[in-house]
């Protein structure tokens, strides 16, 4: 339940550096949270009701306390009066601005958005109307004081910044700093605008062992804070294969093949003749027809690492071999895991460096195979 922690409670836990407090029956979140959340919670109440729609199970927000228990969903929340106490807590411009976001589509991934708008953000009031003290007392949006007036919403400092394109993806001795993401800065009608990142920026931070894991990071702006979770990972001696001295590219073309990949100077073969095509996503579609599929290289000096990205349809296997003259360094079964995936990337590490013609070879493939990149690691 929603609502005031007892301080008498004997389980009252206040949290300080969070502003929040929980006791036995209530958690309490802090100030700058509470309109906001009672006017969600609200709006859930109004949106999944057997009005809106019969074959809801609907929210039910009461004053009684709700009793909950695993396995025994109540659909309620209680203590209504003390969401409406939150309501006059007033819409902050990340509130509204939330709201025009939600209905816009602007900034939405793939220009996809809910489409619609929660009124008692724009029209605060309207919570005395439909759950307060004047419940179901006719009334008129004229009369009602809009969000957008006392916000001021056309005025330039109805501002908030966001972050877009974050490099999430880190490993032990990386470092995040203002390279790792863009800073927009967003006006009331959510045009974004890139800023100059030097006066925001947390101080740049290089990942230890102990970040192995999720790690939050938070970039302070002059308006809001913007936390940022990443993934930080065990510091690997693998060489990414786009780092690889001979790349052929992320995702190959059909070109490739004719300019004998590119700087990895590889050429294809096929056992039977049947057109090769090109897949957007993973690269270069191979007909199962093919059978098999050689990858040979010219001689190259100090190889170190080979690196792949090769895949097929989910679940479907397929056998690469790699060999360094004649030596075999990778003899590996692998399973495809779909087309529009990112591709399977295998790293070969090489014990010692070797010397020789690379020889790659594909095969057992029941499906078209895709092959997307490859890197070589040699002088």
């Amino acid at each position: 339940n929603l609502g005031y922690a007892d301080v008498t409670s004997l389980r009252y836990t206040p949290v300080e550096n969070e502003n929040y407090a929980y006791d036995s029956n209530n958690f309490e979140p802090a100030d700058k949270d509470k309109g906001r959340l009672a006017r969600a919670i609200f709006y859930m109440g109004v949106m999944y009701s057997k009005s809106e729609n019969e074959n809801y199970q609907p929210l039910t927000i009461q004053e009684e306390y709700v009793e909950y228990s695993a396995g025994n969903c109540q659909y309620a929340i209680g203590n209504l009066s003390s969401l409406i106490k939150w309501n006059s807590f007033p819409v902050d411009y990340l509130e509204y601005q939330h709201n025009e976001s939600v209905y816009s589509h602007i900034l939405s991934s793939k220009n996809k958005a809910q489409g619609n708008r929660n009124p008692f953000v724009d029209y605060p009031d309207l919570v005395e109307y439909v759950y307060g003290a004047l419940k179901d007392q006719p009334g008129d949006l004229k009369y009602l004081k809009p969000t957008y007036d006392y916000l001021s919403i056309g005025d330039a400092s109805a501002l908030h910044y966001a972050v877009k394109d974050v490099e999430t993806n880190f490993m032990v001795g990386d470092t995040f700093d203002s390279s790792s993401y863009v800073l927009l800065e967003v006006d009331h009608s959510l045009k974004e605008k890139t800023v100059d990142k030097s006066n925001y920026l947390a101080e740049p931070y290089t990942f230890i062992e102990s970040d192995i894991g999720t790690k939050q990071l938070t970039i302070k702006t002059p308006i809001n804070e913007i936390t940022i979770k990443v993934n930080v990972e065990e510091k690997s001696d693998k060489i990414p294969i786009n780092e690889c001295k001979y790349y052929s590219g992320d995702p190959l073309t059909k070109n490739d093949y004719v300019s004998q990949l590119a700087n990895a100077k590889l050429s294809l073969k096929l056992e039977v003749e049947k057109a090769i095509s090109q897949y957007s996503t993973n690269g270069i579609s191979i007909p199962v027809e093919a059978k098999n599929v050689t990858l040979t290289s010219e001689s190259l000096n100090n190889i170190d690492e080979i690196a792949f990205k090769m895949n097929t349809n989910k679940d479907v296997k397929f056998h690469v071999t790699i060999k360094i003259d004649s030596s075999t360094v990778y003899n590996q079964d692998l399973t495809g895991i779909g087309r529009g995936s990112d591709p399977n990337t295998e790293f070969v590490k090489l014990e010692a460096p070797m010397s020789g013609v690379i020889t790659i070879v594909i095969s057992d493939f029941s499906k078209p195979l895709y092959i997307a990149a490859i890197g070589i690691n040699a002088d």
